[in-house]
């Protein structure tokens, strides 16, 4: 019966000790998003539709990864690879948004 309680208890524990990462793509374009940590090891990416459409990473004790450290730098590239911006020094926890990198913003008219 303890382990009933137990259980939950370890999945409330490891969420508030993960790192995550909330990632709303609100550009016109479909994105990559890659996600680095502050050794410059790549930790996640994802493609993320335009229009608002998100995505949330997270690393920790559920995760397949080990628990990363940040602050993290995540960039955009457009679809056929060119860059869209950067955000760099980001902390844990956080809501980025697209339209909030340094960089361009903005991709070929082929690439809506």
């Amino acid at each position: 019966m303890k382990w009933f309680f137990f259980i939950p208890l370890l999945f409330v524990f490891s969420s508030l000790l993960a790192a995550s990462l909330k990632i709303v793509n609100d550009s016109a374009y479909t994105l990559d998003a890659y996600i680095y940590a502050a050794d410059t090891t790549e930790v996640g990416s994802a493609t993320i539709l335009g229009n608002g459409h998100s995505y949330t990473w997270q690393d920790g004790l559920l995760g397949i990864s080990d628990w990363t450290q940040g602050p993290f730098t995540v960039r955009f590239y457009c679809k056929n690879g060119t860059e869209y911006g950067k955000i760099t020094f980001v902390a844990s926890k956080v809501t980025l948004y697209a339209t909030a990198a340094r960089g361009p913003k903005k991709c070929s008219s082929s690439n809506p």
